[in-house]
């Protein structure tokens, strides 16, 4: 069994820069699997179709920093950014084209802002 990697090493860049105060990072890689199972047979049948990814950032909101702010620009425009999820400090996983899809702002009164985003990419995700 391997050595457990902390997530403290983690990071999340887009456009190459580093995206500042990001407190996680998800990522879902998905296969669809169509069926193709043919009558008068008991078990069903299915190929490898489509793969696809998306996920989420949870981060302490600062618009002040360049990689929050592309991400809400991003949302905002409709436009893209290539990006990489990094769980150590040589290993991530890469994407060329992703879309935030959807940007929430959190305050609480007795907490901090709070930015939660998603994103589903678009095209091969790669682990390097």
């Amino acid at each position: 069994m391997g050595t457990p990697v902390s997530g403290t090493a983690g990071k999340f860049t887009i456009g190459g820069s580093v995206v500042a105060e990001t407190l996680s990072w998800s990522l879902d890689l998905g296969m669809d699997t169509p069926e193709v199972t043919p009558q008068g047979v008991a078990w069903q049948e299915v190929i490898a179709g489509l793969r696809n990814w998306s996920g989420g950032l949870e981060l302490n909101w600062d618009m002040t920093d360049a990689a929050q702010s592309h991400i809400q620009n991003a949302l905002l425009d409709g436009t893209s950014g290539s990006v990489r999820f990094y769980v150590d400090g040589t290993h991530y996983y890469s994407g060329a084209t992703v879309f935030p899809t959807s940007l929430g702002v959190k305050t609480e009164v007795s907490g901090k802002a709070a930015l939660s985003v998603s994103f589903r990419g678009s095209g091969p995700l790669v682990y390097v």
